[in-house]
């Protein structure tokens, strides 16, 4: 029995760790260009970080004596961490230019980033894109101590969805923004 754990545990390990099998071959059809508003019916509220962060503050503050004030402290600065560098979590507004090796995105609010097909470094972040096996386009971001995915799926013609699952020791986070065409 400890045996069977040890090996799923270690599968388990194995499969967090490995790099994603994504195709960086573009998807017949698959194309983003254009401009896109957030569809709030068809989308998870938005997280409020500074309500977050200050409740994460909050409870560091209340717990008596034992606590670990750097590791709360850090939990905080992750959050915040997140939601800057996952700007679809507070984007009203898309405005995405597809080329054939990549895309341009701008988040209203949020900044510009540029996604490229295959894997990429920047800073702190290891970044995997492509489509994976059911054919989602997928930004898969990889750092130290935080791991985001970014599924982006067509629902139909004038419909994104982008699900973006986020894993760091400072929380997690899982939500879905739905984006519809602007003419």
């Amino acid at each position: 029995m400890q045996a069977m754990i040890l090996v799923v545990t270690g599968s388990l390990l194995a499969a967090c760790s490995s790099a994603p099998n994504l195709s960086t071959h573009v998807q017949p059809g698959f194309n983003l260009s254009g401009n896109w508003a957030l569809d709030p019916s068809r989308s998870d509220l938005t997280p409020d970080t500074r309500r977050v962060v200050d409740e994460m503050d909050q409870r560091m503050l209340r717990r008596d004596g034992a606590f670990n004030t750097q590791g709360e402290l850090v939990d905080s600065a992750v959050f915040a961490f997140i939601a800057q560098d996952f700007p679809v979590l507070k984007a009203d507004r898309l405005s995405i230019e597809q080329h054939p090796d990549s895309m341009g995105i701008r988040y209203e609010p949020g900044g510009y980033r540029d996604v490229s097909w295959g894997v990429r470094s920047r800073g702190l972040w290891t970044i995997h894109a492509g489509w994976d096996d059911a054919g989602k386009f997928v930004v898969h971001s990889d750092s130290e101590d935080i791991r985001g995915v970014e599924r982006h799926l067509m629902i139909d013609a004038s419909t994104l969805q982008i699900e973006l699952r986020v894993r760091a020791d400072g929380g997690d986070l899982d939500l879905v923004r739905t984006f519809t065409k602007v003419r």
